[in-house]
C-alpha cells in the first residue's frame, strides 16, 4: 500500500511538472506568434510586386574612358536602350563637369579648376566654383 501511495504522489507531481512545462511552452509559443505574424505580413506585402507587369526591365551598360583618368562603367536597368542612354547622358555630363573641376593636369576654357588654383598658388587668389569648396 505504501508503494502505491508513493507512486501516486510521484505520478501526480510528474503530471504537474509536465503541465507547467507545457504551459511555459505555450507562453513561449505565444511570444513568437507576433514575430511570425509580422514576418508573414511583410512577405505577403512584397509578393504582389513579383507579378507579371507590362514594364519589363532590361540590363544595360555603358562605359566611359575619359573621366578622372579611369574607366567608368555605368550599369542599370531600364525599359529601353534609348531611355537608359538618356539617363546616362545626363549622368556622364555631370561627371564630366566634376572631372573638369577637379582635374590637376589640364586647363579648360572658362573654368577655374584645381590646376588653375595650383598654378596661381602664392601669386594671387583664384575664384573657384562652389563645388570645389564643398
Amino acid at each position: 500500500m505504501e508503494l502505491l501511495q508513493k507512486y501516486e504522489t510521484f505520478a501526480s507531481s510528474t503530471y504537474s511538472i509536465k503541465k507547467i512545462k507545457s504551459r511555459e511552452g505555450r507562453i513561449a509559443h505565444m511570444k513568437k506568434y507576433p514575430f511570425f505574424l509580422i514576418s508573414l505580413i511583410m512577405i505577403l506585402s512584397v509578393l504582389p510586386g513579383c507579378g507579371s507587369e507590362s514594364t519589363h526591365l532590361t540590363r544595360y551598360s555603358r562605359s566611359s574612358f575619359d573621366l578622372f583618368d579611369t574607366v567608368a562603367v555605368i550599369t542599370g536597368f531600364d525599359t529601353s536602350k534609348e531611355a537608359f542612354d538618356a539617363k546616362t547622358d545626363k549622368l556622364l555630363q555631370i561627371l564630366e563637369e566634376y572631372h573638369q573641376l577637379y582635374d590637376i593636369y589640364h586647363d579648360y576654357d572658362g573654368i577655374n579648376n584645381l590646376k588653375t588654383v595650383n598654378d596661381n598658388a602664392g601669386v594671387h587668389p583664384v575664384p573657384v566654383d562652389e563645388r570645389i569648396l564643398d
